[in-house]
């Protein structure tokens, strides 16, 4: 491959999300705007609570379709007779 992310390709820059962001104003590069509604704090707070939410979520679906696979694998091959 080409060792290029295809957000980069696409937009001819790296992209930058929300920690990337937190990292550069805890370490000066950048400086987070007063006008945000949220401090870092919070939002961490809110995002650790979400990924909590989506975890929960994801072990009870994978358990449901586990279950599932289960229940089908099981039901087995008809019986044949040959005689």
């Amino acid at each position: 491959m080409l060792g290029v992310s295809p957000f980069m390709m696409l937009m001819g820059r790296t992209s930058t999300n929300p920690l990337k962001l937190i990292r550069e104003s805890w370490t000066g590069k950048n400086q987070i705007p007063s006008t945000v509604a949220k401090s870092v704090t919070e939002y961490l707070s809110e995002l650790q609570a979400k990924l909590k939410d989506i975890h929960a979520f994801a072990e009870s679906h994978a358990a449901v379709q586990q279950q599932r696979y289960v229940n089908q694998y099981n039901k087995g091959p008809d019986r044949k007779n040959f005689s």
